[in-house]
This record gives C-alpha cells, structure tokens and sequence, in this order.
C-alpha cells in the first residue's frame, strides 16, 4: 500500500530539503516535468514501462506504491512483457501528435531495464531513435548498469550499446544529480528529437541523499544554428524504408547530435570543477566516479590550496556520448596529461583520446593502462576511493615530485590491511532457507543439466549438473547446437517461471521445432524473486502454462502440483501427471527416457514470498514452529514432509 500523504512531500514539495532515493528522483522526474510543462500551459502524460532488474528492480514496485499520488498527475505504469516490447510501448508515446489528442499535449516516456535489457531491446531504440521524439513529449531510456558483476550473469555497462543506436548518454552521480540532469535529459530530448539515456548504478539507485531542491532557472537555452543548409528542427519521420531511411540516419549522426552537442556546451553540461592557470595534469571521470575521484583526494590529505599549488585540474563528465568536443578543449587546454577515472572497457578515456586527437597541442590521455603499458585504473576490481587514492599517489609523487603523497598512500593501505584482518567468509551461496529450487534443481545421478538466468542459477555453484548458463532467453537453444555432435543423449534444462513469460516460451518452441531431446524444468514459484519479489507480466495460472506447453508442440508434462484446474486437466488429457512431491526423483529418472521436448513443473511458492504474505493476512500463519539444527540443514524445506503439523 501507498505510504501516508505525509510521506509524499518529496515528490510534492517545490522548495526546501527532501530525503530521495536514485529510484525516488526518477519517479519525481517525472512529477516535475509534468509541473513545469503544466506552468508552460500544456497537459504532459508520462509512461513508464520496462522490465524489473538490478539496480533498477525496485523501480516498479515503488510505481505501484505510489499509485493513488501518481494517478492524480498523470503518470501511468505499463510493465513490460519484456524490454524490447516495453521500448516499443515508450516509442508509442512519441506518436501521439499523428493522432487525434484533445486531453494531453504530449507524453513523456521513460523505459527501464538493466544493461542486458538494453542489449534485447537496441533494435527497437535503434528504430524508435531514427523516428525521432516529440516536441512536446519525450523519450528517456533509464538503464540499469552493474558493471561489476553484483547482481548479472556478466559485467555490465551500456555505453557502447548507446552509442551504437546513436542515443545521447547522461550519467548522474546521486540522487540530486538524476533531477538535475533529468531536466537537461527531457529537454535534450524534445530539442535535438533523440532519445536520451541515464546511466544508473547502484550506488546511484539505492543510494539516499538528502539535499535542498535547487531553484530552477525559468528555462534552458536553446541553441539556434544552420545545418546542412537550413535551421535546425527536430522532426519526427516515422517512414523508416530506403531509400528515405538513408537520409534520416544523416540528419541524426549530422544534425541531431550536433544539437545535442551544443545544448550541452550552452547549457553548462560536463563542468570544470576546479581550475588553475599553470596546472598541468587533469583529472576526469563521470558519474559515481567522480564522486570517488572527489574522496580519494580528500584521503590524500589535498585541500582546494594543494590542487592549486599542484596544478590538477577536474572535470565532471555528465554528457557521455556525444562527447562535447568545446569544454573538453577548454578542459585540455594548457595540460600535459589528463587521467581518466573509467570503469573496465575505458569508454570515455577513448572519447576523450579521440576527441583531442587532431589538436596540436594535446596532452597525453591514460587510465586503463600506465604510459607503458601496464593495467592501471580501469581493472577488473571496483574502483572505490581508498585504492584509487593508491593508484593516484604513485603516478602523482613522480609526476609531481611529491613523495609525501606516496606516504600518505601507505599509511591508508596500512589501515586497509588492519581493516581486512580476520577470516575471509568461505560460505558458498545457497538458496534460501525453504527456497523450492532447493529441491527442484537436484537431478538424478548422471544427468546432465543446463542452467537459466534466476534465483535458481545458483545451482551452478553445486553438485546439481549444470554445465552452463547462457542469456535469459536462451535456455534450451544451446542444446539444438550439441546435442547431434555429442555422446550425451538427454539434457534436463532449468527455466524459471519468470524467463519463460519473459522470453522463455519462444525458446520451449525453438526445441519443439528442432526436434530436440530435453526436458524442460520449469520451476513455478509464484514471483519473480531475484528483482524484487513482484509478479511475473504476463503471468498464468500453472493450468492454463502447461496448456501452452502443450499447444507448442510438447510431448509429455509432469507437474509437482496440486493446482485444482491442473489436476482436472490431467484427468482429461494423457499427456499430463500430476505428482506428489515424494514421487519427483522417480519422475525425473522416467521422463529423460521420453523422446523428444517434454517437461516437468515444479508447482512451489517462493519461500519469502510466502513469508509477506503471511505477513500481510494475504496467506495464514504457520501456528507451529518446527526445531531444526542448522548444522545439517540444507535450506531444502522437506522437513516439513517428513515432519508434517501436528505430528
């Protein structure tokens, strides 16, 4: 339920300090926007829709919550199926001045997703982006990045995926900073006609902050030149065929870049936060990182006096791509070397490189790599404050001439190295105490096992034979490659319920239509639980699934259920069975003798699902506790069988 309006005051209130969440900025981005369109005279609609995912899992449940607030400004929440059908929902938005509107001027869209939800849906912001936005409405692409690997199959950051669909990229630093570059992000938007994308990290997303809301000038400036022989305008072309297309790429990588380009430099994006006459070294980074960059210097004992004396100069890079080539000159101006703060890949550190390649007077650009070679900064470890601030001094004391920050550096790897003392945690992660996927990954002895994106990937980490794991998706597809060139006959291939609405079905029918050898495990435990515990989009009852399953061509289905409609359903239909928990292994053993796709449902609810349920009335209380000696407890939940209530 919707918190008391009191609560509401930071996504109401128009002057003073406010407490706000990454997570809570966006959804007050939008809020204002609609109040300053609203002052402006028009009605603005906004629309979110995406696909729940770290570090942007929450954003949709606090959607929900806020329901009774956001219904009374005209904002709306359509949850995506999955990532590519929810682009093509916001790209809708932008369409609303070629249809009759009589209650709303224009909508905002903004889409939501994690960077591999980007990855799925970079055709549809590839095509939506050459469409163009509208004047009055549009487009923001809020995407999740983890590029350390805390919550995603793989590392993470979109950088390059914007770039590829030629989509402006903004990287807020915290909370304050996703309102204020939100603004810019809106109005670049609706100017330039693009779509524009918000970096998003956790620290950024979860991260609360209080601050004072600043005071908004009355507008932006719009910077008016000539392009390719006329004045520039957005305009929207939805007539995406050659050879017409042709054109509309050239106003876009021309024209509308340009105009994002110098709307940045007029409106003050990526600032020089501190400057000298004679400094000779900068120092560079964007988002978070600057944050960092800030701290690590603080750590090092150096004052604004000392980067003075020192001659360091910063820059806080905010508009990632394009790179804005006029403050990055006035940045450069004068410097012999400028260090880049990037994570992994070193996308901005190559921007930059390139940006200042044909000056004549450019200084040299390092951070990944030392001037000879060696890793530096941009490595495979996250970079935090305390060990940038030791990648910095050593580079700075030589540079510089100034040991006395060399030992400044070791008294903090010092006091890292009392801070780490004790034994180092060696617990492998395991489901949770009750979690279904306790029981329903294990397989019988020799069977071999494909692993799919969800809580139950953690069953790679155990005796439960998995061999792999690929894209969320994909589980199955693997095997239509293998399975004709390799000696193993059989494969049991693991699919949460969540995937298979997600995007799994299509990859149930790609086995059907290859004529594979598998068996589909799908693990029914009510929610999706690894972003947050919310209800699957598109969710159905575990009847009217294994309907489906059979519809698509599946051979043969056993469930791990006491669903009524499914129980009726296998007292019609042959090729479904119903069992009971205790006769699963033998199920398991029976089936990979099948020909052909068949499948196995195992019907459980999320343990901690369950546990807010019960919590909130929705479910009853357990009224008896069972002893268990966590010394030989596996998490499984099957004591509740062997020990039933009230034995």
């Amino acid at each position: 339920m919707a918190g008391p309006p009191r609560l509401w005051e930071r996504y109401t209130s128009t002057q003073g300090r406010v407490h706000l969440t990454g997570l809570q900025s966006l959804v007050r981005l939008a809020i204002d926007q609609i109040r300053r369109d609203a002052r402006a005279g028009r009605r603005l609609g906004a629309l979110f829709s995406g696909y729940p995912g770290s570090p942007l899992a929450g954003l949709d449940s606090t959607l929900r919550n806020l329901a009774p607030l956001l219904q009374t400004t005209g904002i709306r929440l359509a949850p995506g199926l999955n990532e590519e059908l929810a682009a093509g929902a916001i790209a809708g938005t932008q369409l609303l001045e070629r249809f009759p509107h009589s209650d709303y001027d224009g909508v905002l869209g903004l889409w939501f997703g994690k960077a591999p939800g980007l990855d799925r849906a970079l055709d549809v912001l590839r095509h939506s982006n050459f469409m163009g936005t509208a004047r009055f409405g549009g487009a923001l692409a809020l995407v999740g990045d983890d590029p350390f690997c805390k919550s995603s199959s793989l590392p993470s950051h979109s950088e390059h995926a914007f770039a590829h669909a030629f989509t402006p990229l903004l990287a807020p630093a915290d909370a304050s900073d996703v309102l204020a570059l939100g603004r810019h992000a809106v109005e670049i938007s609706r100017y330039a006609g693009v779509w524009v994308g918000m970096k998003i990290v956790a620290d950024v997303a979860d991260a609360g902050l209080i601050f004072d809301l600043p005071i908004e000038a009355t507008d932006v400036v719009r910077p008016k030149f000539e392009v390719m022989g006329r004045n520039f305008r957005a305009r929207l072309d939805t007539r995406l065929l050659p050879p017409g297309v042709i054109g509309i790429e050239q106003d876009l990588v021309v024209a509308r870049l340009e105009a994002v380009r110098r709307y940045a430099y007029a409106n003050g994006l990526n600032p020089i936060r501190v400057r000298h006459e004679r400094d000779t070294i900068g120092l560079v980074a964007s988002g978070p990182l600057y944050r960092e960059l800030e701290t690590a210097l603080e750590l090092l004992g150096l004052t604004r006096t000392d980067l003075a004396r020192l001659g360091l100069r910063l820059m806080k890079m905010e508009l990632l791509y394009p790179i804005e080539p006029r403050r990055l000159r006035e940045f450069a101006g004068g410097l012999d070397e400028i260090i880049v703060i990037d994570t992994r890949r070193g996308y901005l550190e190559e921007q930059i490189r390139a940006a200042l390649y044909n000056e004549l007077d450019r200084p040299q650009v390092i951070g990944q790599t030392t001037l000879e070679g060696e890793p530096w900064i941009a490595r495979g470890d996250e970079i935090q404050a305390g060990r940038l601030a030791q990648d910095l001094a050593s580079h700075l004391a030589n540079r510089l001439d100034r040991p006395e920050l060399e030992r400044r550096a070791d008294r903090l790897l010092d006091a890292r190295d009392r801070a780490r003392r004790g034994p180092e945690p060696s617990r492998t992660p395991h489901f949770c105490s009750g979690c279904p996927h306790s029981t329903s990954t294990r397989v019988p002895e020799g069977s071999v096992v494909g692993g799919g994106i969800g809580c139950h990937t953690m069953a790679l980490l155990m005796d439960r034979g998995v061999e792999y794991v690929g894209a969320m998706g994909s589980e199955g597809a693997h095997w239509i490659g293998l399975e004709h060139y390799t000696d193993t006959d059989h494969l049991f291939q693991n699919l949460g319920d969540g995937t298979y609405f997600h995007s799994g079905r299509l990859a149930v029918r790609a086995c059907v239509a290859a004529e594979a050898t598998i068996t589909f495990k799908l693990l029914y435990n009510n929610v999706v639980a690894m972003t947050g515990g919310q209800e699957a989009t598109g969710v159905k009852p575990v009847a009217d699934l294994v309907r489906d399953l059979l519809a698509d061509g599946v051979r043969k289905v056993v469930a791990m259920s006491d669903d009524r409609d499914l129980l009726l359903l296998a007292a019609q239909d042959e090729r479904v069975t119903c069992i009971a928990r205790s006769g699963w292994d033998r199920a398991m053993v029976e089936i990979r003798e099948e020909p052909g796709v068949t499948a196995l449902v195992y019907d459980e609810i999320c343990a901690n699902h369950k546990q807010r349920l019960e919590r909130r009335g929705i479910l009853p209380a357990p009224d008896v506790d069972l002893e268990i000696n966590p010394d030989v407890c596996d998490g499984c939940g099957d004591c509740v069988a062997v020990c039933p209530v009230g034995a």
